[in-house]
């Protein structure tokens, strides 16, 4: 097995495995995150999701409790994990079984070539927007409505794969999420299906926004908003998306000072077990 901090880099783990032999994590080498934002979302691609190699999890709630889980006791299920929202992951145990470097270095090479031709690697975004449905996946049924290629500001769908949504300048965050409930609006309109999100948000709902939306065009000046749970979020002025969703920690980390609860540093390190 291997041990790997939450905020080690998926495919920092998988080349940690290959280095010391190990098969059956070649498969995080295409998703650009951490293992923690992969143990809340259950990260998956390629034919394989962390539940499939998960034997035990670590994570602190917020009054510092420390719980080890087992894969059972998380549910995962598609891009979803049972542990309570509060909880932040330490760290994970994988099964890595020995293989032979041989034959895995070559998955993982063509695991980076599929993505760098179906997916727009080399540009700002956040990844999968919207999870993929029984019938068709999402980036179809995006398509479909006409979406392809449609902005709000500097926010974009892309047009390389729609189910993705670029920054192309200095989009904010309610640039892009009100591009992507657009997006939504159409497609439901349009196919009858309500995209569901595969992002997990933090900050503001729908309706919040379009609060939001309404207060500033009769107040320009106005720059933050109080959500329902009283968490202030300020309308973001830096570039956002650079990071995929799956890399939650520091989001949640900075939640967790706005609440009087101590900081927890990122840990990345890697062993073998």
């Amino acid at each position: 097995a291997i041990t790997a901090g939450a905020g080690a880099l998926d495919i920092s783990v998988a080349r940690y495995a290959l280095s010391n032999g190990r098969k059956n994590l070649e498969f995080l080498s295409g998703i650009p995150g951490t293992i923690g934002g992969a143990l809340r979302m259950n990260a998956g691609a390629y034919g394989s999701e962390l539940k499939d190699i998960l034997i035990s999890a670590e994570a602190i709630d917020r009054e510092g409790n420390i719980h080890t889980v087992n894969n059972d006791e998380l549910q995962l299920t598609y891009r979803h994990c049972h542990a309570p929202k509060d909880w932040i992951f330490l760290k994970a145990n994988l099964a890595a079984v020995p293989g032979k470097k041989e034959r895995i270095a070559p998955k993982m090479s063509e695991i980076a070539e599929a993505r760098a031709d179906s997916q727009p690697i080399r540009q700002r975004t956040g990844g999968s927007t919207f999870k993929n449905t029984v019938e068709k996946p999402a980036w179809q049924l995006i398509d479909e409505a006409g979406c392809r290629g449609l902005r709000v500001g500097e926010a974009q769908v892309s047009e390389h794969h729609c189910n993705f949504l670029i920054n192309c300048g200095r989009a904010k965050a309610y640039d892009l999420e009100h591009l992507a409930i657009e997006v939504r609006r159409r497609v439901q309109e349009q196919s009858g299906v309500l995209l569901q999100w595969e992002l997990d948000r933090i900050g503001l709902e729908e309706e919040e926004l379009s609060q939001m939306n309404h207060q500033q065009n009769s107040c320009p000046a106005a720059q933050t908003i109080q959500n329902s749970k009283g968490y202030l979020v300020e309308h973001l002025q830096t570039e956002l998306f650079r990071f995929h969703h799956y890399m939650l920690l520091p989001i949640v980390c900075q939640l967790f000072v706005e609440t009087n609860v101590p900081v927890l540093h990122q840990n990345s390190e890697l062993n073998l077990n």
